[in-house]
């Protein structure tokens, strides 16, 4: 026996007709905003907004669809609430229910297919689009007034995820892969070649390349370049050109090479370019943050004949610092020689153990044009002279002591 909806002040009601499935279903306004009628369980546990749209949880909780994980929604049993406790104000499974506007996102047209949202417990008159969500329709548009909805509710059992999810299923079909539409994994236990044109790896996160075989190989025009990234027996990790009688080349941003390591005729080598750095007023490195990039650079002055130039080398605070300080080294020349002193001092601000030894090979120069002594390199504004330059190296650095090798050279 078949039964037939009507409603009579205001209640909805069935009879019976025989031989006959019938639902006259009454106009939108016949219902309050977040209240539907038909086949409706009260079970289950959560909180719940009434007018959302909820799924059925594997604890037995119902938790608001999103459209944005397979698991939220794509395969489960699916409800509108009614209220705010599932097992007394009930979920509505199949029927017809009035949705405030506040849950309805893109444009409702009468007889146009409804779906689950991106929006968390909501619904969408738009298709979700994004990588890795799900189309999953959960009824039609019947009516619509002030961007409320009337919705014959009644979920389909089937859902597309994107990209689509035949192309996983056939990628699972395969003997040695396993996709998981649940973490977006992708196992291949046996793979040799991924063959493309163009192809782009885009992460929002890290990016790992993971080999337990050791070797990570990069080739370039097919078999023409080919450069190789190994760990060598689980040891040293090893950069090396694949390419014979080929130079491996360093570039910065601007194309300005910076080092390089030659082949030599099998025999190899290594040439950079040095940092330059012009000073033509005091310079403060003695901080040891500040100081590590200039390792290796080459100080070029400007001396004044008008006041002296003072560099302060870096001092070790701690032990992690002289760690980090031990090895680093400097250069200084003369670019421009003028009447006024140009020193170089211990960070300590000449108070503390650092230390600063070294000698200077003068030739034919002017005696005395350059001095180390009392911790301090001078070149001396009245005899010293362009071209004229010391090395200075820490050779050893803790949180008590800094010491400094150097060797000053006078051409002239």
């Amino acid at each position: 026996m078949a039964k037939q909806l009507f409603w009579a002040n205001g209640i909805p009601s069935f009879i019976s007709t025989k031989g006959v499935n019938t639902i006259t279903t009454p106009s939108i306004g016949d219902f309050s905003d977040n209240t539907g009628i038909g086949e409706i369980i009260n079970f289950g546990s959560g909180t719940t907004v009434a007018g959302k749209l909820y799924y059925l949880h594997t604890t037995g909780a119902w938790t608001a669809v999103d459209a944005d994980a397979v698991a939220s929604g794509a395969t489960q049993l699916l409800a509108i609430a009614l209220g705010t406790a599932p097992s007394t104000d009930g979920m509505l499974i199949k029927g017809v229910a009035r949705v405030d506007a506040g849950f309805v996102n893109g444009t409702p047209v009468v007889g146009k297919v409804v779906y689950i949202s991106e929006e968390v417990g909501e619904f969408d008159f738009v298709a979700p689009s994004g990588t890795n969500d799900f189309i999953r329709a959960v009824g039609y548009c019947l009516a619509t007034t002030g961007g409320d909805i009337l919705i014959s509710f009644d979920p389909s059992q089937e859902y597309v995820e994107l990209p689509v999810t035949a192309g996983a299923e056939a990628l699972n079909d395969l003997d040695d892969v396993t996709y998981s539409t649940d973490d977006g994994d992708l196992t291949i236990t046996s793979l040799d070649t991924i063959i493309a044109g163009a192809l782009t790896i885009d992460s929002s996160g890290d990016i790992t390349l993971d080999a337990d075989g050791d070797q990570v190989t990069m080739k370039f025009g097919s078999a023409a370049g080919q450069i190789d990234f190994s760990n060598e027996n689980s040891g040293d990790g090893i950069i090396q050109q694949k390419v014979d009688s080929k130079d491996l080349v360093f570039k910065q941003y601007d194309g300005y090479e910076v080092a390089r390591v030659h082949d030599n005729e099998g025999m190899g080598g290594f040439g950079y370019r040095k940092l330059i750095v012009n000073v033509d007023e005091d310079l403060d490195l003695s901080s040891v943050a500040d100081a590590i990039p200039y390792s290796g650079a080459v100080f070029s002055v400007e001396m004044s004949g008008e006041t002296a130039i003072e560099i302060t080398l870096p001092t070790a605070t701690t032990n992690a610092e002289g760690a980090k300080l031990t090895g680093w080294n400097c250069s200084v020349i003369i670019a421009t020689a003028a009447v006024q002193n140009v020193t170089i001092v211990r960070g300590d601000d000449d108070t503390g153990p650092d230390y600063i030894s070294g000698i200077v090979l003068s030739g034919d120069a002017t005696p005395n044009a350059m001095t180390i002594g009392s911790n301090v390199v001078t070149f001396v504004g009245a005899l010293t002279a362009a071209g004229n330059r010391v090395d200075i190296t820490c050779i050893g650095a803790d949180e008590d002591n800094t010491f400094y090798s150097a060797q000053a050279f006078c051409g002239q």
